[in-house]
């Protein structure tokens, strides 16, 4: 401390709290409790040469705070983040978004996760409205995406805009407009309309990341492409070539990214992507894994009593083997098939039930 304390260097405190708002008289209180550190130094709010910090830690669970601070941690400022590029990518402000857009402070969570950078192609099987392709796009990244929704695609269907609401979406409604606006254009390789558990691409290792947000079929439909035996028995081949789709298992959904990623990621390339979890279910153990990765961070997020997402970011180690196919896939993964499957049903459990 000694260094931060003559009386040519000016300082000033923060008291600021995690997981629980308290009103400045408390904050006051706080205040008043560091009067015993040794700054001779000038208070100056404006433009300090020191800034320290006192941190309330309230726990971790979302839904009740505890009454007092768990934790207190105190220390120096010596740099700040980017939180200001969460309000320059604000949903409320973005021309494009849909029901599922993902909030920007998670999405340069995950454009992090998968070390997007320049010179780094990014690749989303997902792509929604494209909300992680903008943040990679943010740090550099070219990108490219696929979804099965043709609506979302080609600025078709109802908007999901409050203020929009019932009113068709403007033809320049897609996810072109949005990096148009935000100035990234130029890393705006394409988006095209694909089901993300059938190949499509010519299968050779093209993507230093994959990073995505898969549906869990609570707000948008986990849905895959019908087969072509079942396409041929009900529907005539004069009919428009889009993907017909029916609701799928969540398990298939993530074995199949993870089939789909080892076999289009570069060596050392990350997947990045959410798991839904019922936490009463959930065990680090039942994680997905495939031989080709392995994993390198789990991260939660709480959204509710008993539900949670986890962030997965694996990086791939292997080349791809032809013959980890995903029947063998499904065997080796029977657990999380198990527990993730049973998700939906879970959510939509009355809380008395659970």
């Amino acid at each position: 401390m000694q260094p931060y304390c003559s009386k040519e260097a000016t300082f000033r405190i923060n008291v600021e709290t995690y997981n629980k708002k308290i009103p400045q008289s408390h904050r006051e209180h706080y205040y008043e409790a560091l009067s015993f550190l040794p700054f001779k130094g000038k208070v100056a709010l404006d433009n300090p040469e020191n800034q320290f910090s006192l941190v309330l830690d309230f726990g971790q669970d979302t839904n009740v705070a505890a009454e007092t601070p768990c934790r207190y941690y105190f220390g120096r400022l010596i740099g700040k983040g980017q939180r200001h590029l969460c309000q320059k990518y604000s949903l409320k402000d973005r021309y494009f978004i849909g029901n599922t857009s993902m909030d920007p402070l998670l999405s340069f969570f995950m454009a992090n996760q998968g070390q997007a950078r320049p010179g780094t192609l990014v690749f989303d099987p997902f792509v929604g409205t494209g909300s992680t392709l903008l943040s990679c796009g943010h740090f550099g990244s070219r990108v490219f995406g696929s979804d099965i929704d043709k609506n979302l695609i080609t600025g078709r269907g109802k908007s999901s805009r409050a203020s929009s609401k019932c009113k068709w979406r403007k033809r320049d409604e897609i996810i072109r407009t949005n990096f148009i606006n935000a100035g990234l254009e130029h890393l705006f390789v394409d988006v095209m309309v694909a089901d993300a558990s059938r190949q499509v691409l010519r299968p050779t290792p093209i993507f230093d990341a994959i990073i995505t947000d898969p549906p869990y079929g609570v707000r948008e439909g986990v849905r895959s492409q019908i087969s072509e035996k079942e396409l041929t028995e009900n529907r005539s081949d004069a009919e428009l070539g889009y993907p017909s789709i029916h609701l799928g298992r969540l398990s298939d959904i993530i074995l199949s990214l993870l089939h789909f990623s080892s076999q289009y990621l570069c060596l050392n390339g990350r997947l990045v992507f959410w798991l839904p979890v019922y936490k009463p279910s959930y065990s680090d153990s039942k994680v997905p894994h495939h031989p080709c990765f392995r994993l390198v961070a789990n991260s939660e997020q709480n959204l509710f009593t008993n539900i949670s997402r986890r962030l997965l970011t694996m990086e791939k180690t292997h080349e791809y083997n032809k013959s980890v196919t995903m029947d063998s896939l499904r065997d080796k993964n029977r657990e999380f098939e198990i527990m993730c499957d049973k998700f939906r049903e879970n959510y939509f459990m009355p809380s008395n039930s659970s």
